[in-house]
């Protein structure tokens, strides 16, 4: 993706309408479908309000579209948002999702990936809520590929829990998903991942890692791995661990002058940093930072 300036634009979802003051050259507005169609690279930040319970929006890229997209969303109180992701013969995405509503939601991905296109996917979720999150990325042409991150962190009482799917249904297919959680206090987190490459899609891997650190005693955490391959001509593997928190690491920065929260942390940022590399954006950092220090508390 070409760097350039990085726009910022903001979206409200109502009425089953999306309403926005402008949009970038290349980029249309069809009632709840975002249309992206521009032949040079498209790169912004979409701030998204939601107004209503239940809401779906649709976003498409046409052939040879290129998209960085950095959406931020708020509001909506226990609102179910879903999203449908078409991306088109060799078009390319890259996302990453920020989520700063601090209201239990449920969100939900399912993502299209035609021939020779690929999708660079994070999603950032440092919210205080519950949350149910469920990805589907369905690779439906040849050649197509997904790499999917994903970084958490439950604290208090909240309990979140994430399905990350990749459906292979084309040949010479890749699909990559790291998960990786951090939990606190007496927070639940779950991960499930799932891998299937049906018959017939030789060529194809899919791999899949979750990993998740746990601070406190009262944290509850589970990490499921799942493959489902009804073909022989592939590769796929995956990982899973739930462990407590290094204790000589925190020790150690201790012993440097930090005082436990700080060190805590700098591990946890550490832990979860690496899913906003997705997008080379500062500012996107810095926020991640902040809002981290915010949600470790004292």
């Amino acid at each position: 993706m070409e760097q350039g300036v990085k726009l910022e634009y903001s979206i409200s979802i109502k009425d089953d309408q999306i309403h926005s003051q402008d949009l970038p050259t290349g980029v249309k507005i069809d009632q709840t479908t975002i249309i992206f169609e521009s032949s040079e690279p498209i790169s912004m930040n979409l701030n998204i309000e939601i107004e209503k319970q239940d809401v779906e929006v649709r976003y498409i890229l046409n052939p040879g579209v290129s998209v960085e997209l950095i959406e931020t969303r708020s509001g909506g109180h226990g609102h179910h948002l879903k999203r449908q992701i078409q991306v088109k013969e060799n078009a390319h995405l890259a996302m990453l999702t920020l989520d700063e509503s601090d209201s239990s939601i449920k969100v939900s991905d399912e993502v299209e990936i035609d021939r020779f296109a690929n999708v660079e996917s994070a999603y950032a979720e440092l919210s205080l809520s519950d949350v149910t999150g469920k990805y589907a990325y369905h690779l439906i042409g040849e050649e197509a590929s997904a790499k999917i991150k994903m970084a958490a962190l439950s604290s208090e009482q909240y309990k979140k829990s994430y399905e990350v799917s990749l459906l292979h249904s084309a040949k010479v297919t890749y699909g990559e998903m790291n998960n990786y959680g951090v939990v606190k206090d007496q927070g639940h987190l779950f991960f499930d991942g799932i891998g299937h490459i049906e018959k017939g899609y030789s060529q194809s891997a899919t791999h899949q890692t979750s990993r998740i650190m746990v601070f406190d005693k009262e944290c509850v955490a589970k990490a499921n791995p799942y493959l489902f391959i009804d073909e022989y001509d592939v590769k796929a593997s995956h990982a899973a661990g739930v462990g407590r928190m290094d204790e000589e690491h925190l020790f150690y920065l201790q012993s440097r002058g930090m005082t436990k929260n700080d060190a805590m942390r700098l591990i946890t940022y550490g832990y979860l940093i690496p899913v906003v590399d997705v997008i080379d954006n500062e500012t996107v950092k810095q926020a991640f930072n902040e809002t981290l220090e915010k949600r470790m508390g004292d």
